[in-house]
This record gives C-alpha cells, sequence and structure tokens, in this order.
C-alpha cells in the first residue's frame, strides 16, 4: 500500500511564511517596474518566478512516498539451558547427574522442538555464571563450559538475557529447564515479575531433588577453629567443623596435617541425613614460623564434590610470650576495660581469675616464672595461702613483675602489711592505711618524667604536657612512706574542694603517691592507689590513647621490655584465611624500647600467588600501623613489613602469610529449589511443568498459531530529491533572466 506523507524540512508555518512572502516580493517587484507596459510580459514573468518559489516550497515541505507491506510473524520460543556446578550432582533416577536428565529430556523432545522450529522463532542460550547463545542444533550434545561458566547460577540475568534475545516482542515464551539454584547478583523473582507485563511466560521444567536423601552424598570441612597465634611447645587446641549430607551411618575418617605432614587422625559417624559435626585435635606448637594447618576428610563413594573435603588455615607459632595473670576480687569498671585492653594486647597471653566470692584463689594462677607478670585487684590478704605468696614471691625473685591495684580491700585495708606481700611493695603498708575519697589529677614525680612506665612520648616534655592535660581521676588508697629503694613515679595534685566537701578532705598528711616502683632482686613491683583510670578510656579519643599507651608501658617494664625488645615490628591479621576480594585488615606494632612509633615511616609488601608485588603505605591509626588490601587472586600470599626510626636506624622486619580462597556457591547448598521455580513461572503467568509433562506441553505449542500479522512501514522514498527538481528550478530561474535581459530589464 502506497501512501504520500510529507517530512518537513523546517516548521510548516516557517515554510508557509517564506512562501508568503517570496510571493509577495515577487509581485510587488514586478508589479513595480515601470518600463513594462505589456501586461502579457509581465503575466508571463511572474508565473515563471512563482513557479521557482513554487518548486523551492515543495523541497522544505520534504514530499516522499511511503509503502507498507503486512507479513506473519512467528512467536518467538526460548530454551533457557542450566550448564552450572550444581547439574553435575547425580540424584536423578539411576543416579544421573541433573546435566544427563537435561540431555536426555531435551533429546526426548527432539522431534517437537524441530516441528517447533518450523512455526516459531526458535532460540536457546545456556546459562550458569553469564549467558551465552547455542545452536538449535547442538541442543542434544553435551556442553562444553569452562569453570568460570559453571562457578554460578545467575538465574536472573539469564531471564533478562532471554527478553533481550526477543528484541521487544511480545507473546514470547521462555521454557526453563534448571534445579532452581540461584546464587547470582539478579533478583530472578523480579526478572519474571517484569515478564508478564511483556506478554512473556516463563514455564519452568524442575531437575534434581529437592529433599535430603543418600542420593546426594557430601562431606565438607566447613571451618577449622584454630588461634592465629600459639607460644613455642605448648599444646594447641583445634576444632574441625564438618557438613555431612546423606551420610548417616557412614564412617568419616578426619586426618590432621601439620605442614603436609599427618600428625592426627580421628573417626566420626553422622546420625542424620544432614548433620553438623565436630572434631577436635590436639598438637604441639613448634618449631617456630608459620605453619599450614589442614583438615582432609577422605573421600566418600558418590560424593557430589571433593575439593570440598579439604580446609587449609594458618598458625604462627612465637617465642613465648609474657604471661599477664590478673586476679580481681570485685566486679568494677577498672576490671572490665583493663580486662578489654589486655585482650587486645598482642604481645602477651593475658589470664583472667573473677574471684569474686570469698574462696580461696586457684592455684594454677600462681604457676608463674620470670617472664609472668600478675595484677592483683581487690583482694584481701587473708584469701592467699602460704605456698601461693611463696610462689609469687620466688617468681618475682627471679625476673617476674608484679602490680596491686587500689582498693578497698587491698593493701592497708586488706592486711597486706601483716604477710610476705608487704616486702615486694614499693610503699610502707600500715594497718591504719585507707581508702580517701577525693578527686585529684596526676603529676608526674619530680625525677620521674624519663621513666618508662610512665613514658607517653619521646621527650619528656611532651610526656609532661600529656600527663597534665588528663581528666582527674576519683579515690585511692593512703599508704606509707616510701621505701628507700622505690621510686615515685605518679603524684596526685588534689583539686580544690567543693562547697559540699568536708574540710578535712584534702587535710590529709598520708603521702600522696599514687604510682610507685621498685627494683625486687630480679623482678619489678609497682603499686598503682588509685582505681579509676578506666575514665580515660571512655573519655576523648586523645585520653583513650593516653590510657592504652600508659597500661602499654606500665605492663612493658614489668615485663622488662625496654631491655627484651628495644626495637620490634610485629604484624597482625584478624585471621589467615580470607575470600577473594575481602578486605584484609593489616595491623603493625611498631616500637623501640617498648614506645610507638608513629613518625617512623613503615612499609608493607605483598606478594601474590602469581609472584606480583604490590607495596602499601600504612596510616597510624589508635597506636598501630594500619591498612586494608583487596586480594584479586586465590591462593598464598606472603606479607612483610619493615620500617626505619627518624636517625635511620634498621627495625628488624616481620614476615607472615595468609590465605585467600574463591567461594563455591554452587555446592554449598545442593538441594534443587523447585519451590523458587514454581513462584518464578507464576509471577511470569506460566507455570511449573514436570519433566515429563514436558511433551504435551511442545505438542500444544505446536498445534497452536500464536503467529501474529504484522503491518511494517517501509523506509519511505524522496520525491523531491532527484536530478529532474533541480533542473526544472535552474531552467525556470534561466529562462526568467532571459527573458528579462531580453526586456532589458536588466
Amino acid at each position: 500500500m502506497l501512501a504520500l506523507i510529507f517530512d518537513p524540512v523546517i516548521s510548516l508555518p516557517l515554510v508557509a511564511l517564506f512562501a508568503l512572502s517570496a510571493l509577495g516580493l515577487a509581485g510587488w517587484s514586478y508589479l513595480a517596474l515601470t518600463n513594462l507596459s505589456s501586461k502579457r510580459w509581465r503575466a508571463l514573468l511572474i508565473g515563471l518566478r512563482v513557479l521557482a518559489i513554487a518548486i523551492v516550497t515543495v523541497i522544505l515541505l520534504g514530499p516522499a512516498r511511503a509503502r507498507s507491506e503486512k507479513f506473519v510473524e512467528k512467536a518467538p520460543i526460548t530454551f533457557l539451558l542450566d550448564r552450572s556446578k550444581s547439574m553435575e550432582i547425580p540424584d536423578m533416577r539411576g543416579g544421573a547427574t541433573r546435566a544427563t536428565a537435561l540431555r536426555e529430556t531435551l533429546a526426548l523432545n527432539r522431534s517437537a522442538i524441530e516441528k517447533l522450529a518450523a512455526a516459531y522463532q526458535v532460540s536457546a542460550m545456556d546459562f550458569g555464571a553469564t549467558a551465552a547463545p547455542v545452536e538449535i542444533e547442538k541442543l542434544w550434545s553435551e556442553a562444553a563450559r569452562d569453570e568460570a561458566f559453571r562457578f554460578r547460577t545467575d538465574l536472573g540475568g539469564a531471564l533478562n538475557s532471554a527478553v533481550a534475545e526477543m528484541k521487544g516482542r511480545t507473546n514470547g515464551t521462555v521454557i526453563l529447564l534448571t534445579d532452581g539454584r540461584s546464587n547470582g547478583p539478579r533478583d530472578p523473582l523480579a526478572a519474571a515479575a517484569s515478564f508478564k507485563s511483556r506478554g512473556i511466560s516463563i514455564y519452568a521444567v524442575p531437575l534434581g531433588q529437592q529433599t535430603e536423601s543418600d542420593a546426594i552424598k557430601d562431606v565438607k570441612v566447613v571451618n577449622v577453629i584454630a588461634p592465629t597465634q600459639a607460644r613455642l611447645n605448648t599444646t594447641v587446641t583445634l576444632d574441625a567443623e564438618l557438613s555431612a549430607l546423606g551420610l548417616s551411618g557412614r564412617t568419616l575418617n578426619v586426618t590432621l596435617k601439620v605442614d603436609g605432614k599427618a600428625v592426627g587422625n580421628k573417626q566420626c559417624v553422622p546420625a542424620q541425613m544432614k548433620e553438623t559435626l565436630r572434631v577436635g585435635f590436639q598438637m604441639m606448637a613448634t618449631p617456630l614460623g608459620q605453619h599450614e594447618i589442614a583438615v582432609d576428610v577422605a573421600p566418600i563413594p558418590g560424593e557430589i564434590d571433593t575439593d570440598n573435603n579439604h580446609f587449609t588455615t594458618l598458625l604462627r607459632v612465637e617465642d613465648e610470650r609474657m604471661r599477664v595473670v590478673y586476679l580481681e576480687g570485685r566486679l568494677r569498671w577498672e576490671y572490665r576495660y583493663l580486662r578489654d585492653f589486655l585482650r587486645g594486647l598482642r604481645m602477651v597471653d593475658a589470664e583472667f581469675y573473677n574471684c569474686f566470692d570469698d574462696g580461696p584463689l586457684p592455684d594454677e594462677a600462681f604457676t608463674l616464672s620470670a617472664r609472668s607478670v600478675v595484677i592483683i585487684g581487690d583482694i584481701a590478704a587473708s584469701r592467699f595461702s602460704k605456698e601461693q605468696i611463696e610462689k609469687l614471691q620466688n617468681a618475682v625473685e627471679t625476673g617476674a613483675g608484679l602490680i596491686v591495684l587500689g582498693g578497698l580491700k587491698n593493701l592497708g585495708p586488706g592486711e597486706y602489711g601483716a604477710t610476705p606481700l608487704a616486702e615486694l611493695l614499693p610503699v610502707v603498708v600500715g594497718k591504719n592505711d585507707t581508702q580517701l575519697d577525693e578527686s585529684f589529677r596526676l603529676r608526674l614525680a619530680p625525677d620521674a618524667p624519663n621513666h618508662y612506665a610512665i613514658r607517653l612520648d619521646v621527650s619528656a616534655e611532651k610526656t609532661a604536657e600529656r600527663w597534665n592535660k588528663l581528666a582527674p581521676l576519683d579515690g585511692r588508697v593512703s599508704t606509707g612512706p616510701l621505701k628507700p629503694a622505690a621510686m615515685p613515679l605518679l603524684i596526685a595534685q588534689p583539686l580544690p574542694p567543693t562547697s559540699s566537701a568536708p574540710s578535712t578532705q584534702l587535710q590529709q598528711t598520708a603521702p600522696r603517691t599514687i604510682l610507685a616502683g621498685l627494683n625486687y632482686s630480679k623482678g619489678r613491683t609497682l603499686v598503682l592507689t588509685a582505681d579509676t583510670t578506666w575514665k580515660w578510656a571512655v573519655g576523648p579519643a586523645d585520653e583513650r590513647e593516653t590510657y592504652r599507651c600508659f597500661w602499654q608501658q606500665v605492663i612493658g617494664w614489668l615485663g622488662r621490655w625496654d631491655e627484651l625488645h628495644a626495637a620490634s615490628f610485629f604484624l597482625r591479621l584478624p585471621r589467615y584465611r580470607f575470600l577473594r576480594d575481602e578486605a584484609v585488615e593489616i595491623a603493625a606494632d611498631l616500637s623501640s624500647a617498648g614506645k610507638p612509633l608513629p613518625d617512623c615511616p613503615a612499609s608493607l609488601l605483598i606478594r601474590s600467588p602469581s609472584g606480583r608485588e604490590e607495596k602499601l603505605q600504612p596510616g597510624f591509626f589508635s597506636g598501630a600501623y594500619q591498612s586494608v588490601y583487596y586480594p584479586k587472586e586465590s591462593g598464598r600470599y606472603s606479607l612483610r613489613g619493615f620500617a626505619e626510626t627518624k636517625d635511620g636506624k634498621k627495625l628488624t622486619s616481620d614476615e607472615m602469610q595468609f590465605l585467600v580462597t574463591l567461594p563455591d556457591p554452587e555446592l554449598d547448598t545442593p538441594l534443587a529449589n523447585h519451590d523458587l521455580l514454581k513462584q518464578i513461572a507464576e509471577a511470569s503467568g506460566g507455570k511449573l511443568v514436570p519433566r515429563e509433562e514436558l511433551p504435551k506441553l511442545l505438542e500444544r505449542f505446536v498445534s497452536e498459531d500464536r503467529s501474529t500479522t504484522v503491518q511494517r512501514t517501509l523506509a519511505p522514498q524522496p520525491l523531491w530529491d532527484r536530478p529532474l527538481t533541480l533542473l526544472l528550478f535552474c531552467g525556470l530561474l534561466t529562462l526568467e533572466w532571459t527573458l528579462r535581459r531580453y526586456k532589458r530589464l536588466v
């Protein structure tokens, strides 16, 4: 069918304005001629000009010839075929895999599909992590897809690709053959809901079993619960967490390997079809360094996946670390915040004994060595046995450290002066000592600014400045005078009395020493008569940093870090096993003589499994150098940290390794999900079709005429864009000019 259409070069009002203006100008110019008396000549010239203007007007209107025709458009049908890794699970009839069942289903319906191809626009796509077109002739053959394609099932993305394949046509159909596993980034239900508005229906053919049975057999090592560090020659306890499916009554052989060598073997038997089990192991932490810890489960015949029978992590064996024993007799804020600090202090192994009743103290707390530090909280002397006091005294004499914190029941109020404990302390403990309820600020003792235990900065001036800025503390225990060999470190500067305070509040005659130290034989001891340093831990950021630094210096002085660790660099990771693209938070403790060095240039060097090296420049936050790394490869990474002090002194570097794994979402949940397929089909206006009913569905489509008649308009053909138009226009203008010259008008 032909039709005349116009496609104006400019808007119609402008075309009309041009035509009228040109005609008016032409008429006026010829009517104004006085040397042309013949009306016939005047009319002829005006007519030629009008014809030229008419040709230009027609060109501006853009006339074209349009032609349309009707044709029959076949309805689109797309087969979506799941080729992901979960399709290799052998839970179909006769032990066949889901992928085999898919191929057999297509082969049995080959004739119907070929008939569909004659009546419909039939296409097919394989899908897994992505979707890819496949030729109809190859539907019945085994698909060869690589591991990256089979790695996950992006069901939502596959549905979107099927719609794109239909190129905007409606009245389409998607026949989906899958097990219903969906672990991609796109929501399949949201994609299916959009199908209905486009006139596209999904018919889902489910494959696989969605209930536990012995047809799906799998054992997976989910996790190995183990410490990241251990002291040399200590016993390390590990727990392997297993997930068993379809293995009820079967014996599982579990092996612990250290650096590839088997060091333990145990057996366990699941009692249910689906069960989580824990298998415990113990090993000796030796030798020094980082070791690979692996748990293997022997493969079971018929397992759907044996790659997950293995789990690897790392354990770092370090030289004997300082042991900190904290004995506390009362639940109080000082205990809570000091406990939290010690738990996060990497260089020590902290043990906490909550002795909140009035019973004897546990004997295991007094198994001490020269590498021990003991913190005594609010505990009366009567609760120590004679043997425990002797063990404590012997440990201090051989090099251990001891600090006694202020409290209501220790020191003088706890009758320490009547026991050998008093001999260990830097102050004289009297029976009349008592708890003083006063607020005070801490100031450095005159001879103490450079003492390690209270050093907060590199210079004595900055250390004093930080102490002077601290918030005041409340309450302290009065003590007797310092012993001759003792060192006063911190003293109290009382606050002015308030109007409601008793006039005798600040008139105490007892010394105002808050922290004092003593070198006792080969050991060191401290007395801290206050018990409210926890207030700094909940204060502003600078006070929180001072709290952390102060207690690290105290523990360090008692443990002789100033002698044993003149320069150190320690790397820290929250764990040694990460997923690819997961944030690896790296921290490094850089110190000299136990003092953090925030101004030293620290660097981290990471080597990936492929050998690629990347250098990081960490920033200094919360007392440590910190950085974040995002691994892009799976495998074993090496990490090295190093730094130099301001004066160019090289510090000891530290090295460690960590593992990066690639998750396997396909087999984490091997059961099929037919319920999801039913929801997808119904959301689009289709339905769930059992595999045995697929032939009837295809025959129904073959018998139905679902094609549509479409009228299509072909590209219009311009009528003005021809050589004749130009020749006619030029001829009219030439004839007019010739006649005007003949009549001597030009």
